[in-house]
């Protein structure tokens, strides 16, 4: 399976046809070389792979990111080659943007007060944070990811009611259901 595939690509500067009918195919461990004479679209090619010029005929697919390093570096004062790698590839602004989520995530899910769990639509917890541990009495998250979301329903029937209801909407309406605590106790919850 090709991870990068170039079919037909065609590029042109103006009368000049630097790429004509180009086609690549890239599996996962292929090593490639683009060697040839300056002014052959070397560049070209590898900027139309990775998508920093659109070509005038064929297609590029990528199934990822595809990074880009030109000939002449633009190297920051005090960038590492490192530093350098990431922002030019693009993993720079990916890891500034993994951040910010994990940031959103942290804020509305482990330092909510509101119990909050997710869980697979077969009932396996996935996660769940502190607050929602201690509503239903368990001494952690974990030990809640032993359990079977399932047995949270006083009735089973209201989690089936509302699997339905996330099947056919992605909205779920304000309601309230009863979940079971850990020592049997049914606690009354708002879902929003």
């Amino acid at each position: 399976m090709s991870l990068l595939t170039a079919r037909g690509v065609t590029v042109s500067y103006g009368a000049l046809a630097v790429l004509h009918n180009a086609s690549l195919a890239v599996a996962a461990g292929d090593r490639i070389a683009v060697v040839g004479p300056n002014g052959v679209g070397k560049s070209t090619l590898l900027k139309v792979l990775a998508g920093l010029v659109q070509p005038d005929g064929g297609m590029v697919s990528a199934a990822g990111t595809v990074g880009y390093l030109p000939q002449e570096r633009d190297r920051r004062d005090g960038e590492t080659a490192m530093g350098y790698l990431a922002r030019r590839t693009g993993v720079a602004a990916a890891e500034s943007a993994m951040t910010e989520s994990e940031a959103i995530y942290r804020f509305l899910f482990e330092r909510n007060v509101a119990g909050v769990f997710y869980s697979t639509l077969e009932g396996e917890v996935r996660g769940c944070n502190e607050a929602f541990a201690r509503i239903l009495g368990y001494e952690s998250p974990e030990e809640v990811r032993s359990v079977s979301a399932v047995a949270f329903y006083a009735e089973p029937a209201d989690r089936e009611k509302y699997l339905a209801r996330l099947k056919t909407s992605s909205l779920t309406p304000d309601r309230t259901i009863h979940q079971v605590q850990r020592d049997a106790a049914v606690a009354k919850d708002q879902i929003r």
